[in-house]
């Protein structure tokens, strides 16, 4: 299927598919979106993440780990 772009008139593929969980690249999206968070936020994410099956708890130990060494290379 595809979708004209309104603005252009371009016809443009659908988006692709997100990462299945558990892949480094849904990993390191979800470390993306978890340093932009306020710690409120991030403890309401875990919850919800954790009870749909999308990550545990390893997974979020290797996200807290890394949002520090993360956010030190986007300084």
């Amino acid at each position: 299927m595809q979708i004209a772009h309104v603005a252009t008139g371009n016809w443009l593929d659908p988006p692709p598919p997100p990462p299945p969980p558990g892949t480094s690249k849904f990993i390191r999206e979800l470390q993306l979106t978890y340093r932009t968070m306020t710690q409120r936020r991030r403890r309401l994410f875990v919850v919800i993440a954790t009870c749909q099956g999308l990550v545990n708890s390893e997974d979020i130990e290797k996200i807290e780990d890394n949002t520090s060494k993360t956010l030190s290379i986007f300084d």
